[in-house]
């Protein structure tokens, strides 16, 4: 059973043998192998970590093989876009968008604050067949048992929900109650027998 907590980036070792790529050999070349798969996706997570902060909607999840041993088994791309915006991986090796790294000079301490604490579900090394489960499950459903992607309307928020909604809404309440001042969606309009 795994704990949870709260637990600093940096002390995060990313996993050297994800299994998106090749066994690396140490942070550095693991972001660069998770880059290079698909650059287009990770600089987009990275610019979303930037704009919106860590959403704690999922744990990371992290096998402990010793007190001082915290390995990323779910969460590698998020821990390591982490770790380049929080400066634990440099740059310099990375081909980094000139949008990103505009946005990863101009962070306020506060964001880095807010954003250096993720948390974790802490399985133990004696765990690792669950976990392995776990990212089965996670990245082996296909596109049929895993998330359904949202549809156009869905992605809206509920403000422009609401605002593509209403010129529709008005017209029907037009339709079904009339165009008088007093006409309500509630309020069926009064008969004429």
């Amino acid at each position: 059973m795994p704990t949870t907590d709260l637990l600093d980036v940096k002390i995060l070792n990313l996993d050297l043998h994800n299994f998106r790529t090749v066994p690396q050999k140490d942070e550095a070349r693991a972001v660069h192998a998770m880059v290079s798969m698909n650059p287009d996706s990770f600089w987009a997570l990275t610019e979303s970590l930037l704009a919106d902060g860590y959403h704690p909607t999922e744990n990371i999840i992290v096998l402990k093989e010793n007190s001082n041993d915290l390995t990323v088994k779910e969460g590698n791309r998020r821990i390591g876009a982490l770790k380049i915006i929080l400066g634990y991986i440099s740059r310099s090796q990375l081909n980094v968008p000139s949008f990103v790294e505009g946005k990863i000079k101009g962070l306020p301490k506060e964001w880095k604050d807010d954003n250096g604490r993720v948390p974790c579900a802490v399985y133990e090394v004696s765990e690792v067949d669950v976990v392995d489960k776990i990212i089965t499950l996670t990245h082996g459903k296909g596109e049929k048992a895993g998330r359904s992607k949202w549809k156009m309307l869905l992605r809206l928020t509920p403000v422009s929900l609401v605002e593509t909604m209403r010129p529709w809404a008005d017209r029907s309440i037009r339709r079904t109650c009339g165009s008088s001042a007093d006409a309500s969606p509630h309020r069926r309009p009064a008969s004429n027998t």
